[in-house]
Formats: C-alpha cells, sequence, structure tokens
C-alpha cells in the first residue's frame, strides 16, 4: 500500500510539474526572401545596381511587404538581415535548402558569423525587453516574431534561423 501510495504522489508531482510547464511559444521566426517576397520589393531590387543582394530596406518597408505578402506573419519584432553570408562556391548547395547541414555549416564557419550572431543577439534581447515592459509576456517570457530574410529565402535565410 505504501509502494501504491508513493507511486500515486509521484505520478501527482508529475502531473502537476507539467501542467505548470510552460506551453506558449516563445518566438515564431519567419524566413524570407526580399526578391521573392513582395512584387514591391522585387521591383526595388531589379532597379538597384546590386540587385537584392545589397539593396538595403528600411525595416518599415519590409514589414509593409511582409503585410502585404504574409499578413498572418503580424508585427515582426526583429528583423535579421542574413545576406552577409556571401558564398560564390556554394553553388552544390543550389538544390538544397537551408537545412543542409553543408550550408549550416559553411554560414556557421563564415568569417561574418560571430559578428552578426552577436549583433542578433543583442537586438533579440532588447526586443524582449521591450516585449516584457509592454506586459507581452507569458507563462514561457516574451514573445517574439523574428524576420529572416537573404536574397531569395532558400538558403541563408534558413539556415540562418
Amino acid at each position: 500500500a505504501a509502494g501504491a501510495a508513493a507511486a500515486a504522489a509521484s505520478s501527482a508531482a508529475a502531473t502537476t510539474a507539467a501542467q505548470r510547464r510552460p506551453r506558449d511559444q516563445v518566438a515564431q521566426i519567419i524566413t524570407f526572401g526580399v526578391e521573392n517576397l513582395d512584387e514591391q520589393l522585387l521591383e526595388r531590387c531589379w532597379a538597384w545596381p546590386g540587385g537584392g543582394s545589397t539593396i538595403q530596406f528600411p525595416d518599415v518597408d519590409l514589414q509593409a511587404a511582409l503585410n502585404r505578402s504574409a499578413p498572418d506573419a503580424g508585427i515582426v519584432d526583429v528583423l535579421v538581415d542574413a545576406r552577409c553570408f556571401p558564398d560564390p562556391e556554394a553553388m552544390q548547395y543550389c538544390k538544397h535548402t537551408g537545412h543542409h547541414y553543408g550550408i549550416i555549416t559553411r554560414i556557421c564557419q563564415h568569417r561574418n558569423f560571430g559578428r552578426w550572431l552577436n549583433s542578433v543577439r543583442a537586438r533579440i534581447g532588447e526586443a524582449a525587453a521591450v516585449s516584457a515592459a509592454r506586459g507581452d509576456a507569458g507563462p514561457a517570457g516574451p514573445s517574439l516574431t523574428i524576420g529572416v530574410y537573404c536574397r531569395s529565402g532558400k538558403h541563408r535565410s534558413v539556415a540562418a534561423a
């Protein structure tokens, strides 16, 4: 009887702990390409000498394009540019997505990665603090939407996310 009572108490404690575990989503990550998201962005890329690889967009313009093309995305708290990882020798990966280990490895080993990651961490930390100050935090902490973009939205943005 004592063993059964201990097992029942243990089961009840496990259930209570499971119920207390936060189930809210802490971050939603959206990936996209500036040349594939929206007709207006694409036209601006075509008109720019370096195309979508080099044109700089204000965050407000990217948010407006997301609102037009992916209205369910909502407001993006942090927009992250993953175009700083040029890799002209990566043609062997063009048929893969950014989930491929080779693409992820090449980005993580890129000379720009450390500086980029530190910047992204700082920006996400700032956005989390703002979200918490607004009272947007749930049981799991601040809820953020992060948009990671590159030129086409297939390789670098997916790997960087």
